[in-house]
């Protein structure tokens, strides 16, 4: 919340505080109080609409992939489950940012597979990456897309629909909006002069 403040008054990340994280996190506390205020209940506030979207996705994705019912009874199991504090249920953590985008990115590369529709996966790509610069760990989820990707292709090739061109494109689209909004955080934080400071804390230090 102190870092989300910090930028709230022109003041980049890992300038006068510091954390492992990826800046995403402090981004969203900003987010939250710049809307909502800038106190507790604000960031609350804000941190109950992320996870209301996020069982609205859930929903929609369970449902794709089972029955209406299903997706029900997973989404409110997750509303349920997502309150305990052995979950941070109480706290606007970082692993909750992670969820709502990076589930987002997972239900859009679905519907993308089975629509083929081209564009769509630079979307897919791209919450995918804002789910990373939430928090590091969102690296395997991305690598799951990819592998998923790889997957539905080769069933495709199976089948006898494989269009090298298309395959070229989509990957190429995933693989931009992966890394997109790692590159623009990367440009800000050189450009506010905070590089060395950013790449210290969060991949330096947070490797040891």
């Amino acid at each position: 919340a102190y870092m989300g403040q910090l930028i709230l008054q022109g003041i980049p990340p890992y300038k006068y505080a510091y954390n492992m994280k990826l800046p995403g996190t402090y981004g969203m506390y900003a987010l939250f109080m710049k809307f909502f205020g800038e106190s507790i209940r604000g960031i609350h506030f804000g941190f109950l609409l992320t996870n209301l979207s996020t069982i609205v996705v859930l929903f929609l994705f369970v449902k794709k992939l089972f029955n209406p019912f299903i997706a029900l009874t997973a989404s409110s199991a997750y509303g349920v489950y997502a309150l305990t504090p052995y979950l941070l249920g109480f706290a606007a953590h970082a692993t909750h940012f992670v969820l709502f985008w990076s589930l987002l990115g997972i239900y859009l590369l679905l519907v993308a597979t089975e629509k083929k529709s081209l564009f769509s996966y630079f979307w897919v790509g791209f919450f995918l990456g804002m789910g990373f610069i939430m928090k590091q760990h969102a690296v395997f989820i991305i690598l799951f897309s990819g592998v998923y990707f790889l997957f539905h292709s080769y069933l495709e090739f199976k089948k006898g629909n494989f269009q090298f061109k298309a395959f070229f494109a989509q990957g190429s689209l995933l693989v931009l909006g992966a890394i997109l909004p790692f590159l623009i955080t990367i440009a800000l934080l050189v450009y506010s002069g905070v590089f060395e400071s950013f790449y210290y804390w969060t991949f330096q230090y947070a490797s040891k």
